[in-house]
């Protein structure tokens, strides 16, 4: 008893200044316990992402349930929220279910108010086809429901291929979104990369190593001369990570960036070895930046997942 103490005690002098939530184990219909596990593990690390909330973790929150002899099997209702909320000491809970009819994944989620019992936000995702893009796409976009209340879920609009359809989605959930603020901190996020073997190769050395690295940087104000030297020399970068595959790779690169009006950012995606360099430019507007676009192509196939929230 005195090391739960202990543990709540602790919970609330790190929590003192955001919205803690913890997320409950959804429940699994017609989808087995460890996908419905994965995916709900999926969407407690979309939360937080997103910056808004102090996410308690998983193992932190069975900790606190075994100390209470409390078991969570079935535990889907509200008043099963707010009660297991109560004993973690948290002021938010998220709790829901995923299941399959025929080919169709459905995902239902809902935060609760701890104090109230009261549904704050509710999102609700179909998803035709295969389960890993539910865990790619579809809780990031779940998250996004819960937390914009814009309904992101595809509509049927006659002669639209799924491309324009999503199209259509992102300018409107894009003109739904606020306006830049100048000075305002922003967790920006580079989520996924998707890389084209048309547009990326991979160069063998005169030692016959094999190098497939690609660097993607963001720089603000860039000197374009300088994309012609080593990319350690460059000024003004605010990220840099790199990636060692083809295909869809999952980047998640997160870091607080600063908005400011009379800059210029952009994004250069690098194959450092090849000969000539290989760079793609992703540029934006003075006033303007590319983490709120979404989904961005670049060469002929590839294209690049980003995101923000404001900090």
């Amino acid at each position: 008893m005195i090391r739960y103490i202990l543990l709540l005690l602790f919970i609330g002098l790190a929590f003192s200044q955001d919205i803690t939530i913890a997320v409950l184990e959804f429940e699994g219909k017609g989808v087995s316990q460890s996908e419905t596990s994965t995916l709900t593990d999926r969407l407690r690390d979309e939360m937080f992402k997103t910056g808004i909330y102090i996410v308690l973790e998983r193992g932190t929150m069975d900790e606190v349930l075994k100390e209470q002899k409390y078991q969570l099997s079935g535990c889907v209702t509200s008043e099963c929220a707010v009660e297991v909320g109560n004993m973690l000491g948290v002021q938010q809970m998220v709790a829901g279910s995923i299941g399959k009819v025929g080919t169709v994944y459905t995902v239902s989620a809902r935060i609760f108010d701890v104090q109230t019992g009261k549904i704050l936000k509710s999102a609700n995702y179909d998803h035709i086809g295969d389960l890993g893009q539910l865990l790619i796409k579809g809780m990031k976009d779940v998250v996004n429901q819960l937390i914009t209340g814009l309904n992101q879920e595809p509509k049927e609009i006659m002669g639209l291929s799924s491309t324009m359809l999503q199209d259509s989605i992102e300018t409107e959930i894009l003109a739904n979104s606020e306006v830049m603020k100048h000075g305002q901190n922003y967790l920006v996020s580079i989520d996924n990369i998707f890389l084209d073997e048309s547009d990326f190769g991979k160069y063998t050395s005169f030692f016959r190593f094999t190098y497939d690295l690609v660097e993607i940087i963001v720089v603000k104000n860039f000197n374009h001369k300088q994309s012609k030297i080593l990319t350690w020399g460059w000024d003004n970068k605010l990220i840099d990570t790199s990636v060692s595959k083809r295909g869809i790779i999952g980047v998640n690169k997160h870091q607080v960036l600063k908005f400011n009006k009379d800059y210029v950012y952009e994004i250069a995606i690098i194959e450092p070895k090849s000969s000539p360099k290989n760079i793609y430019w992703i540029k934006s507007e003075k006033g303007d930046w590319m983490f709120r676009k979404g989904k961005i192509q670049f060469g002929k196939n590839s294209y690049i997942e980003l995101s923000q929230v404001l900090k």
